[in-house]
């Protein structure tokens, strides 16, 4: 729901988007990340015609960053259509290796340094910051929480970015335009984002969680 502002609140929150999205506010000293955990789901709903299909993707992450790129993911994915249809797995990167769990097997493989640096950039909350920033038609709805609306055309950068979803994720499901949420903590490090969309036979729902900013993190060879 969006909140009711005054005059004066609503200057104050336009000046803080100013803030947080200028130049200058990316040229200053950025509040450091060495470590994060974070929660990720992804859902599909099914209404009117399309009910009792749904699809839900959770994952959970724990990530170092410096000084060395190390990170560990579970996911668990549930598709309904008559039947429930399940599937699980893990990632992890530590020591330039990618380890990987599909049911109970484990695979592995050795990483370059230029895959290393993309797998690194996608964990960096500062890139997915940058590019919530890089979005025409931003709007602040209160201090540190960021609103842009638009179609897959619009948004569609960030969603392939943050929720690995293409425009064909959308076939089918009607869901034309998305409402994308985003906020940041005191220190301007993102704490959530948030993707929402629907029509007349779909409900879309995403959302991503930061917490535990430079907090002890352990991770181990499987």
């Amino acid at each position: 729901m969006y909140r009711r502002f005054t005059t004066a609140a609503a200057s104050a929150v336009t000046a803080a988007t100013m803030l947080a999205f200028s130049p200058a506010a990316q040229a200053a000293a950025k509040a450091p990340i060495r470590t994060y955990t974070e929660q990720a789901t992804i859902s599909f709903t099914g209404v009117g015609a399309q009910r009792g299909f749904s699809s839900a993707l959770t994952e959970t992450e724990k990530v170092i960053l410096s000084p060395h790129l190390a990170s560990a993911s579970s996911w668990h994915d549930v598709i309904q259509l008559k039947v429930p249809n399940v599937a699980s797995g893990e990632t992890i990167i530590i020591g330039g290796r990618l380890y990987t769990r599909i049911g109970n097997r484990w695979g592995v493989k050795f990483l370059t340094a230029k895959q290393l640096s993309a797998y690194a950039a996608k964990a960096d909350p500062y890139v997915l910051l940058a590019k919530f920033r890089a979005l025409r038609g931003i709007r602040p709805v209160a201090p540190r929480h960021f609103l842009v609306t638009g179609t897959y055309a619009q948004v569609g950068s960030f969603l392939a970015w943050e929720f690995g979803l293409t425009a064909r994720s959308f076939a089918g499901t009607g869901v034309k335009t998305f409402r994308i949420q985003f906020w940041l903590d005191a220190s301007g490090r993102p704490v959530r984002a948030s993707a929402t969309g629907g029509s007349s036979t779909a409900q879309f729902q995403a959302t991503e969680a930061f917490a535990g900013y430079n907090n002890p993190v352990v991770i181990k060879v499987p």
